[in-house]
């Protein structure tokens, strides 16, 4: 009897122990999924795939380009081949000003090659329009435009001459309870570009768009192109897998018969 008075004390426990653990987690789980997350761009950027851009209306050399990109916390663009895509796609559009852009490229002299920015990062995608090639003498002191003309490929231009320039941030995903932490920390560029997280789609119809006064709900349309698979790995791999799958299936196949 005593046996059984123990095993039922100890059920008893378990059971208790279980539903307060069980509401714990319960209460737990309810309040992550409680949180609401926004996306949030500058004040004056707009939302472009993954990426946040400004486009001037003033004009600058290249140089003091980068310095005016780097008082609204951002950067001279550096677009990757999806973004690049994004930003021609954008300034394409009949209804925009055609305007030649600075972006961050500068031709290294020493290194006879195209670099991103101050720092000089290395270039792993180039979107240059067919030209003639010119000499590491000519391209001395130029720097990356994207031209009207060319339907926004890249050319190489002076870096003296002035011209409007893109700046590029990321995208930012913060808790909405965070947001005014990066209201005080933009305070001073005006009202942020914020948008509620859920709202942001991946498809590349999507109509919706980080929204401001400054940046009206038809202007502009929020693209998301991302690089297929195929583009992200190296030929000589793409190939060695390929054939690779070909050889088990057939080892596969013959072990069947």
């Amino acid at each position: 009897m005593e046996a059984l008075e123990r095993r039922g004390n100890l059920m008893a426990i378990a059971t208790m122990l279980f539903i307060v653990f069980s509401s714990q987690c319960g209460g737990v789980a309810g309040h992550r999924n409680s949180t609401k997350m926004s996306y949030v761009c500058p004040p004056q950027f707009i939302r472009l795939g993954h990426s946040c851009y400004f486009f001037s209306d003033n004009k600058a050399t290249w140089q003091n380009a980068l310095f005016a990109c780097k008082d609204r916390d951002s950067n001279l663009s550096v677009p990757a081949r999806w973004e690049d895509r994004n930003l021609r796609k954008y300034l394409n559009k009949p209804e925009l000003d055609k305007a030649s852009r600075w972006i961050g490229g500068i031709y290294d002299y020493g290194a006879r090659a195209w670099k991103w920015g101050g720092e000089l990062r290395s270039m792993h995608y180039q979107s240059f329009s067919k030209m003639k090639k010119l000499s590491p003498e000519e391209l001395q002191w130029h720097c990356i435009a994207m031209m009207p003309e060319l339907l926004y490929r890249w050319a190489p231009r002076s870096c003296i001459e002035p011209r409007q320039f893109i700046c590029q941030t990321k995208l930012r995903k913060v808790p909405k309870s965070k947001v005014k932490d990066w209201k005080r920390r933009w305070g001073s560029m005006g009202a942020i570009n914020e948008i509620t997280a859920p709202s942001v789609s991946r498809e590349i119809n999507d109509p919706r768009v980080n929204d401001v006064t400054a940046n009206p709900v038809l202007n502009p349309k929020s693209y998301d192109l991302k690089p297929s698979p195929l583009r992200q790995w190296p030929k000589h791999k793409m190939m060695k897998n390929t054939t690779r799958g070909l050889r088990t299936s057939m080892y596969v196949r013959s072990k069947k018969r």
